[in-house]
């Protein structure tokens, strides 16, 4: 699986899976070689591109999004929260469920496969909040990313056409899932 974010400019999205990449970075360079090196092997690979992920099976220590979040918005000091890039987290979940679907299925490509959110992480981090009941006192809107950050583009968000046409369901919308993953947050 190869993050998305990394392939495209941002400057055009929904990302369509035959979009041609255009990697902002060495990294993201050799994720698509790789990617080609999968399809060039044989017509029945299957790449699947996903944004960003998380989901609780490791626990949430194992969940740099939904971690990183919760100590935002629990800081005793103000956290800074990007406003700037847009981010579309997937349960990983929905990813596995994914994967079983195109293996059973057959056939090769690229598929993508992504929750329909398309938000910035402070607006992401509003959401947590809102539904987890905690305050945004702490967390504080930054409307650029800080000088020195990798190149990023501001806006990845993936077409999943090919998946859908093939009968897959779209996924929850984020405040959906954390509804139903709020137990389990807050015990962690």
């Amino acid at each position: 699986m190869s993050p998305p974010t990394w392939f495209f400019p941002g400057t055009d999205p929904p990302y369509a899976e035959d979009a041609e990449p255009r990697p902002l970075s060495r990294y993201g360079d050799t994720k698509r070689r790789g990617e080609m090196a999968v399809l060039a092997a044989s017509p029945e690979n299957l790449v699947l591109r996903v944004p960003l992920l998380y989901g609780l099976a490791a626990g949430i220590g194992q969940c740099p999004f939904l971690l990183s979040t919760l100590r935002a918005l629990t800081s005793p000091t103000p956290w800074p929260m990007d406003d700037a890039i847009v981010k579309c987290p997937t349960w990983t979940g929905d990813v596995a469920a994914a994967v079983l679907f195109l293996l059973e299925r057959g056939g090769g490509g690229i598929f993508h496969c992504r929750a329909p959110d398309r938000q910035s992480r402070y607006a992401l981090t509003a959401m947590v909040a809102d539904v987890l009941g905690l305050s945004m006192a702490s967390v504080i809107r930054r409307e650029a990313s800080p000088e020195g950050d990798a190149k990023r583009p501001r806006d990845a968000f993936l077409g999943m056409d090919r998946l859908l046409a093939r009968g897959f369901s779209e996924p929850l919308l984020l405040a959906m899932r954390l509804d139903r993953l709020k137990p389990e947050i807050l015990r962690a």
